[in-house]
């Protein structure tokens, strides 16, 4: 999955959310995603993003899962941050699918390669 569709409104606001903070996002009860420190109002965060927008972030390239948690039944994401790369230190990277099931990540301001990853990320 790649950057071929645009950004809505909110994952361009979520993508900035995740940056001015620190860029590390962790999932909280109910599936709201916020920065570690954020403060709290009965125990959820007082900002937070969606996990559907969170997800579509995912899959286009612009977030990735870095943490999971075992749960009854199956793995799910409980810790996520934007690629950058290390070259030119941009955010503007983008996942690819090779022929041989890998998926490569691929910075689109320098083209320089940044990780190579087995199949989705999705941490199974």
């Amino acid at each position: 999955m790649s950057k071929t569709k645009e950004l809505s409104a909110s994952m361009v606001a979520a993508l900035a959310f995740a940056l001015e903070h620190g860029g590390r996002l962790e999932r909280f009860q109910g599936g709201y995603w916020s920065y570690p420190e954020c403060p709290r109002d009965r125990g959820l965060p007082t900002q937070h993003l969606s996990t559907p927008t969170m997800e579509a972030l995912v899959k286009r390239g612009y977030l990735q899962y870095v943490d999971w948690r075992q749960g009854k039944k199956r793995k799910f994401p409980i810790a996520a941050r934007p690629f950058a790369c290390t070259h030119c230190t941009s955010v503007t990277t983008v996942l690819r699918d090779r022929s041989d099931g890998m998926r490569i990540v691929r910075c689109t301001n320098c083209n320089a390669v940044l990780e190579e990853l087995p199949g989705e990320n999705d941490g199974r």
